[in-house]
């Protein structure tokens, strides 16, 4: 699945639902038996098991966009009501993945991923019954699809993997124990703590929000000769070219805490929230979006 959509609405309550849109959980199954057909190269199995998750994105991303609306943290029941809707969008997706025949050479890889999402989509199932659990599982840092995602993404199902998501740029360890790194706060609606500058490598972002509402740091490096405004006016538009340059995203509640690791070349990067406050209006719009400089 892709990077933050055009309008970045990525919140961390509802940070489990957002990983299944970008980490693939959806290429899982509990059956490996009903494959049918003749055996698919592995160009064919990426592209039809790349459609299959990028249909499923498109509907995983409505009921975040919905979520995204309210200024609030989603009650368990909103919770509970936004899990319900999730799971037959996944089952559709999962019967559809699990028809794929796979290469002879990549079966094993594949049962692997089938086998790891089954797992994790089983927790999301479970979590969907009641409105505490659903509330619990959409606060959680835990992702329970991680290992999928690494599976995914070494076999290049980007769609179903991290490809084009945040956790396509996320640090590895080594790159995040060498990273500049800079704590960031929020507030209604403000960043605070970021720098006017930072050298460029990995980047280590370490995101508190301190406010009442829930607050996102969107990371877009600008284009040349881009500005800020100009950036935010696709975005307010909804313009996938808003989209091209994203770097990732974090998303925290009131009182919550995230960390976002990227890697930056130099340039100019944009820092923004693109959550809806009470009346409706977009957090950047009030104010709420910044400038750093990669030197």
């Amino acid at each position: 699945m892709r990077s933050p959509s055009p309008s970045h609405r990525r919140l961390l309550p509802v940070a489990c639902i957002v990983m299944l849109v970008l980490t693939g959980s959806a290429c899982s199954g509990k059956d490996t038996t009903t494959r049918s057909g003749p055996r698919l190269s592995k160009g064919q199995l990426l592209a039809q098991g790349n459609a299959i998750c990028a249909k499923l994105d498109k509907g995983v991303t409505a009921i975040i966009d919905e979520l995204g609306k309210r200024a609030e943290a989603p009650t368990p029941k909103q919770a509970q009501k936004a899990l319900r809707e999730v799971v037959p969008l996944y089952e559709r997706a999962l019967d559809n993945l699990r028809s794929l025949n796979p290469p002879k050479a990549d079966e094993k890889t594949v049962d692997q991923l089938i086998t790891l999402n089954d797992l994790a989509f089983d927790k999301l199932k479970e979590a969907s019954k009641q409105p505490a659990q659903a509330q619990v599982f959409l606060n959680s840092d835990d992702d329970p699809f991680r290992s999928a995602l690494e599976v995914a993404d070494r076999y290049d199902l980007d769609e179903c993997g991290t490809g084009g998501s945040r956790a396509k740029h996320e640090l590895t360890a080594a790159q995040r124990s060498a990273a500049t790194k800079v704590s960031v706060t929020s507030t209604e609606y403000a960043y605070a703590g970021l720098p006017p500058e930072v050298p460029a490598g990995p980047l280590l972002l370490r995101f508190t929000n301190k406010g009442t509402e829930l607050h996102e740091l969107v990371v877009t490096k600008l284009g040349d000769g881009q500005t800020i405004e100009q950036l935010l006016a696709l975005v307010g538009a909804s313009d996938p070219a808003s989209d091209a340059l994203n770097v990732g995203f974090a998303s925290a509640g009131p009182e919550g805490s995230t960390e976002l690791g990227v890697m930056t070349t130099p340039g100019t990067y944009a820092l923004f929230c693109t959550m809806f406050g009470r009346d409706g209006v977009r957090h950047y719009a009030k104010g709420m979006a910044t400038t750093l400089k990669v030197l």
